[in-house]
């Protein structure tokens, strides 16, 4: 989606918290936990792990820069500074942009 709205400059921000222990909750913490959780419009960025005790929430954070002429020609700039290393500096395509996150992530998990 970022790629083709030619958006670059973004990171991924993962939070990674222990899940509380339901049981151990007093009445009215377990009531606006289940709530919070059932209606949280971010529903299908919040994952629970295979084992129940963790959550991730996922999210894209930065400024989400539009890939126009200024960012082409700061680009062009940096590769003159940079050479081979220009796919390390964020002003670059958004499609190399998205590679670049997609195989970090690849990577790293």
């Amino acid at each position: 989606m970022l790629k083709l709205s030619k958006l670059m400059d973004y990171s991924l921000l993962l939070i990674i918290a222990l899940r509380p222990d339901e049981e151990k909750m007093n009445h009215d913490d377990l009531m606006a936990y289940k709530y919070s959780t059932e209606n949280c419009r971010y529903k299908n960025r919040v994952f629970t792990s295979a084992n129940g005790k963790y959550i991730y929430c996922l999210g894209i954070i930065d400024y989400l820069q539009e890939f126009n002429l200024s960012k082409f020609l700061e680009n062009k700039y940096k590769s003159l500074l940079y050479g081979r290393q220009i796919k390390n500096v964020s002003a670059v395509d958004p499609v190399i942009y998205s590679e670049r996150m997609v195989n970090y992530l690849t990577e790293k998990l």
